[in-house]
């Protein structure tokens, strides 16, 4: 019976600079602009947003709309309404940020592959899979040609394109990027980075996908191995692996290994629901 894997998406957000100020209210967008991303990075999107929306407001009117730190803030935007599912709103500030980007850059400028990225992530989401290769192949070609050949931001455009491959029954044409993706991020971070398991999960599911359960189990065991040793036995990313796991046993009939590994996932979500202050490291679409 087929089962639909629990994935998770990584979001590009620039975080290192804002301009020089420009802005009558310099500090109240650089406070807004700080808490906001403070709280984006805690995982507390619905405080965040409604400081992004004020960000937007000031430096719409302070900067005029078509200023890079203006594309900056809708970026944010986008991320905290893409967070909470508010598919449409998050789309309408991807696009806007997207648009000042291409006029004031050049065509092959990162910043530009950035929001390509996001937005593609975000056509995934909505399952809009033909236009969401398109755009995230065009991000991957942008940031090939800017970066030497094993920069982290290739490694998560390979994966990116693998995803939509993979939402297309594509696994064929998926498996080479993932392992491409994969030999990035173990070369660049190492071989207990977070991004590793988000890898090794997505091969897991194309190889579940071809019935090739052995296989999907030894990577399944590798990706909660890392979490478990990285995270913590508690975390919301081994709860997500665990049920992965388990719900890989159950397909099999292995009911009493199945078992074990849905009552841990079961109590991990308990707690977590008792510590609200706790929040998985990416949304699960």
């Amino acid at each position: 019976m087929e089962r639909r894997f629990l994935l998770a998406a990584v979001f590009v957000v620039l975080t290192a600079w804002r301009a020089l100020p420009t802005s009558p209210l310099p500090e109240l967008a650089d406070e807004l602009y700080a808490n906001a991303m403070s709280l984006y990075e805690q995982g507390r999107f619905t405080e965040a947003l409604p400081l992004a929306r004020k960000l937007v407001a000031v430096d719409e009117k302070a900067l005029g709309p078509n200023h890079l730190d203006f594309a900056k803030d809708l970026n944010l935007l986008g991320l905290l309404n893409h967070q909470l599912r508010h598919y449409a709103e998050a789309q309408t500030a991807y696009e806007r940020s997207l648009a000042i980007r291409e006029k004031q850059l050049r065509p092959d400028h990162p910043d530009i592959a950035q929001s390509l990225n996001n937005l593609g992530l975000l056509y995934i989401a909505e399952g809009h899979y033909v236009a969401a290769e398109r755009v995230l192949k065009r991000a991957l070609a942008i940031r090939v040609k800017a970066f030497k050949p094993d920069h982290p931001d290739i490694g998560l455009s390979l994966r990116n394109v693998g995803n939509v491959y993979a939402k297309q029954g594509r696994c064929a044409d998926a498996e080479p990027l993932y392992e491409q993706s994969l030999q990035i991020f173990e070369k660049v971070f190492g071989p207990d980075h977070p991004y590793v398991p988000l890898v090794l999960d997505d091969m897991a599911a194309c190889y579940y996908k071809q019935q090739n359960y052995a296989e999907t189990e030894a990577l399944l065991k590798k990706s909660l191995a890392i979490r478990e040793r990285t995270r913590g036995p508690e975390h919301p990313d081994v709860e997500l692996t665990l049920r992965n796991l388990a719900a890989l046993y159950r397909d099999q009939g292995r009911i009493s290994e199945a078992q074990p590994l849905f009552r841990r996932a079961a109590a991990i979500r308990e707690k977590l629901q008792r510590d609200r202050s706790q929040t998985a490291q990416a949304p699960q679409f």
